[in-house]
């Protein structure tokens, strides 16, 4: 049986190597913030074994709102980021759940230009 929260047992500054797309200047993250990291993990892995807990934690932990609001390093979306890590099971998923499509990271990139700069079809 696969683990409910990859990142469980991981000390701050250990979560912060754990999960690079959350990686900020200050590693105290608030209890939100602590149930976004094993997110990051999840989405990195486009594994279908990895997409299924993936669904799993997202509804268990009850996240759509989080996922649509919360702003990764680079202030980037969980969807930049499925899409950077080519989990294009991850990318459906957040569409579905309506992350906005042309929010854009620091740099003014969507999603789409990430995909477009990586060279993966999406559309």
């Amino acid at each position: 049986q696969m683990a409910r929260d990859p990142g469980a047992g991981l000390s701050s500054t250990s979560k912060a190597a754990f999960c690079p797309a959350m990686h900020t200047q200050s590693v105290d993250r608030t209890p939100a913030e602590e149930h976004l990291v094993p997110l990051c993990e999840l989405t990195s892995n486009s594994s279908s074994a990895g997409f299924a807990t993936l669904v799993e934690y997202v509804f268990s932990e009850r996240l759509t709102d989080k996922i649509m609001s919360y702003r990764l390093h680079g202030n980037q979306t969980f969807l930049h980021y499925a899409v950077s890590k080519a989990n294009f099971n991850a990318v459906r998923l957040f569409a579905s759940m309506g992350c906005p499509l042309d929010e854009q990271d620091d740099c003014g990139r969507t999603a789409l230009h990430i995909a477009l700069e990586n060279q993966e079809g999406v559309l």
